[in-house]
């Protein structure tokens, strides 16, 4: 269990920063909160600056890549922050990895077993972590990553489709364009 690896310093389960959480369009710092992890906002949209952020806390607890962020509660939510650097706001919590004590442990794998079976409303110490074989780490990896940049290519190609569909509609509501019907292509 989550907490079973926690006694055994397997993992650490860090808190997330309670305050300075003052956003700022032009900042540099990603924020991970209760927003993120529901999908309400994608991740890396809400930024703080990161002079003014760290200089606010006494002990600004950043994540480190392969970090994962959850929630517990009703609806466990996680992510992996693959790149790191990011400011956590509670209530999320960090679970950071021993890199030479969590063999077998795979941040994807730990994040996809907090989302898809974490215990709703179990306490999180109840949590299951799952291990995986020896030598599937590097490959798992792999694929996922692969996998994360095709959701990443059809996210954006979406975004470009809604921002047509917006031109299209604001054209023709204004006049810009006309439309003609497209023949029917049974008919020659």
């Amino acid at each position: 269990t989550l907490g079973q690896a926690v006694e055994q310093r397997i993992v650490r389960v860090i808190s997330g920063n309670r305050e300075g959480f003052a956003l700022d369009p032009r900042g540099s710092l990603p924020v991970i909160g209760m927003p993120e992890l529901t999908g309400a906002v994608p991740t890396g949209s809400r930024l703080l600056d990161r002079l003014a952020f760290l200089g606010s806390q006494s002990a600004a607890r950043l994540t480190e890549p392969g970090d994962v962020v959850f929630c517990s509660g009703a609806e466990p939510r996680a992510v992996v922050d693959v790149e790191g650097g990011s400011a956590v706001q509670s209530p999320a919590r960090i679970l950071r990895i021993d890199p030479l004590l969590g063999e077998g442990l795979c941040p994807e794998v730990v994040a996809h077993a907090i989302n898809t079976r974490g215990g709703h409303g179990a306490s999180w110490r109840s949590w299951l972590l799952p291990r995986i074989a020896d030598g599937q780490a590097a490959p798992l990896t792999a694929a996922l990553s692969a996998l994360a940049g095709e959701r990443a290519a059809l996210r954006q190609r979406l975004d470009e489709l809604d921002q047509l569909r917006d031109t299209v509609i604001n054209a023709v509501t204004t006049g810009a364009l006309a439309l003609i019907a497209a023949p029917d292509p049974k008919e020659h």
